[in-house]
């Protein structure tokens, strides 16, 4: 028998009611069962370990893998690797690709295999740290499909709306930085700590930026025994968020800085030095060495904050380039070189935007969003290059140094024969001490190496429409395959124009 029409309809919306209060019903469980769980949990970051014992052969650090590998050959190879969200991952990935392209020496290496340091922040350490931890081979058959062209912006998104860590980020002590950590865990670097990067080149040094000091701080050993605690224990993948933690975005990523053990740290020598002399002399060093110092002061600073190190350097070529300049590696004077580094090469890889916020052609105030978001980035980018100028300065004044210092020591010969040696000593120790008041900031000889700057921007790009086309190219950590497949291209053709890449090329007998 047919039911009546109204009462068909009478039917269905009974129906419709009961389905909608059940799945209100579920839903609500689901938040309750969820908030739950969360409460139940208490969700705080994960701690890094302290330090249990110092000076370990397997710690993560420069001399360690100096000592573990084959030694220094006469090119000294760093590649710095700035932000920019998945754009700077790309033109890493471009750039890295062309240098494995292009073979030099009698076994025909690439230059690839000769890098010896990859300095990143934000963008460009989802780059550094996967080829540091995976090799070449694995790096170039997989980063482009599990990040490139991975929509990690999307993972993300799933992971702040999911209902079940709301709770979780009601914490003080967990953030969305921990989110994009699980991520990044899941999807990219796995469980992976730094015991799992190899003891070779190059060495990875992933930054990030000491909220408090606005100062610079590496993922490697040495920083960490600034604050008593073991590397080697610490996830990759919070290194790496931690690096590109951007203000606003993202929480920072707290560490826990400890009491220092007696006979278990010491502060590098050219901290005491630095903070012993006049803060006049050299402005630079003495406050980079505050900030070292305030790492044992742990008593007032319990926890560090960490956000994107492009904040601190947008390039992340500091590190790297004090460590050379001030010869904190001992890469011209160490006493295994079999050969004396003939080369350093500093290679940048600059993927900063250049794209047109809009607010210019309006008379009305930026919101206060763009704002801080300005504040906090235009200023940096700007010193970017700021960065690069003064590296190519210094650069420069070694080249003179090396080319003045026959001249120099020639001059000192010439004093000390005119001294009587009974009382300014022999004539070798007037030549010494003469040539050391000349070259002081440096040394006693200098490092007789030629210096190579390769600066590898979109800004070097020649034809108008392309640059356009890749400065509209945002900085987000998710892009169309188009654009990544064209910044990759661009990267390597960038290289090849570069011309500091073609002398270098040219005096290592390339053919490009």
């Amino acid at each position: 028998m047919e039911i009546p029409a109204p009462r068909k309809e009478k039917v269905f919306l009974l129906h419709s009611i009961i389905r909608e209060i059940l799945m209100k019903v579920w839903f609500g469980g689901m938040i309750f069962l969820c908030l739950l769980i969360g409460m139940i949990s208490c969700d705080t970051y994960p701690p890094n370990q302290p330090l249990k014992k110092a000076g370990s052969r397997t710690a993560y650090c420069f001399q360690n893998v100096l000592q573990s590998s084959e030694g220094l050959s006469e090119n000294f190879i760093i590649l710095s690797l700035s932000g920019g969200g998945t754009r700077a991952s790309t033109m890493a990935y471009g750039v890295l690709k062309h240098l494995r392209d292009v073979k030099s020496g009698s076994d025909q290496n690439s230059l690839l295999d000769q890098v010896n340091v990859i300095s990143s922040v934000s963008g460009g350490s989802f780059a550094a740290a996967y080829f540091g931890l995976y090799g070449q081979k694995r790096f170039f058959s997989e980063f482009p499909e599990k990040v490139l062209y991975c929509p990690i912006q999307r993972r993300l998104e799933i992971k702040l709306l999911n209902p079940c860590n709301w709770f979780s980020l009601m914490s003080p002590t967990f953030g969305r930085s921990e989110l994009a950590e699980a991520v990044y865990a899941e999807d990219i670097f796995g469980n992976h700590t730094f015991a799992d990067l190899p003891l070779k080149w190059p060495f990875i040094i992933i930054n990030a930026t000491d909220m408090a000091r606005g100062a610079q701080f590496a993922f490697t050993q040495d920083y960490f025994n600034l604050i008593a605690s073991d590397l080697s224990s610490f996830p990759i993948s919070r290194a790496v968020t931690a690096s590109s933690a951007y203000p606003f975005w993202f929480s920072p990523v707290t560490l826990n800085n400890y009491p220092p053990v007696p006979g278990r740290q010491k502060m590098p020598q050219w901290v005491t030095e630095a903070l012993a002399a006049h803060p006049y002399v050299n402005p630079v060093i003495y406050g980079w060495a505050q900030t070292w110092k305030s790492f044992e002061e742990e008593a007032k600073r319990p926890y560090l904050h960490l956000i994107d190190g492009s904040i601190a350097d947008f390039l992340g070529t500091r590190p790297p380039a004090f460590a050379v300049l001030a010869d904190t590696w001992s890469i011209f004077r160490n006493a295994d070189q079999t050969k004396p580094v003939r080369r350093v090469v500093v290679i940048v890889v600059d993927a900063r935007p250049r794209n047109d916020p809009g607010y210019d052609r309006s008379p009305d105030a930026p919101g206060v969003i763009t704002t801080l978001k300005t504040a906090a980035l235009e200023p940096v980018m700007n010193y970017a290059a700021d960065t690069v100028a003064i590296i190519q300065l210094i650069f420069d004044e070694l080249q003179r140094a090396n080319r003045n210092y026959e001249l120099f020591r020639k001059m000192c010969e010439e004093l000390a024969q005119l001294q009587p040696t009974e009382h300014w000593g022999t004539v070798e120790d007037q030549v010494r001490q003469c040539v050391g008041r000349f070259r002081k900031p440096y040394g006693q000889r200098p490092p007789f190496a030629d210096f190579y700057l390769i600066h590898i921007t979109f800004d070097a790009l020649k034809d108008a429409a392309l640059r356009h086309r890749i400065e509209a190219i945002p900085t987000s950590l998710q892009l169309p395959s188009e654009d990544v497949d064209l910044v990759i291209e661009t990267a390597s053709e960038l290289v090849n124009d570069s011309p500091e890449f073609q002398r270098l090329c040219e005096d290592l007998s390339i053919s490009r």
